[in-house]
């Protein structure tokens, strides 16, 4: 056996370690994406979604209007109830039941049935569930 064989099987072995070791990574990074890990599931608070809202007088009436056991927080507004779920399944769930009167953003529902709203109160009332979301 040379030495020059002996050589070049460390580095071919080094080479197929680091193979390896990128492709875990990247099948962990992506399963975890998928999961919803990374940030991706990311839940909303809802008392920080309606700190900046005073013009919508939120007052946190929770016993009255979270009925359904997934529901953790409620706010009502002058110009709907802002209902907190406790995932974004139930907060999807919930938002198809509202239909047009139902707005979601993360964990957080938007419930504007029963509210005659104007274009500009609608619009304030969306514009505070979504206020942190990025839209470009």
């Amino acid at each position: 056996m040379s030495l020059s064989a002996t050589t070049k099987s460390p580095n071919k072995k080094t080479g197929l370690l680091i193979s390896v070791v990128v492709l875990a990574v990247t099948v962990i990074a992506g399963a975890l994406y998928l999961s919803g890990g990374l940030g991706r599931n990311q839940t909303s608070n809802l008392q920080d979604v309606l700190a900046g809202s005073e013009s919508l007088s939120p007052q946190e009436n929770t016993k009255e209007l979270c009925s359904t056991d997934q529901c953790v927080e409620g706010w009502s507004t002058s110009n709907g109830n802002f209902l907190q779920f406790a995932s974004q399944g139930a907060a999807e769930q919930f938002a198809t039941y509202l239909g047009d009167d139902g707005r979601r953003w993360r964990n957080i529902v938007l419930d504007m049935s029963g509210k005659e709203l104007s274009f500009e109160q609608k619009k304030e009332v969306i514009d505070t569930l979504f206020a942190s979301h990025v839209w470009s």
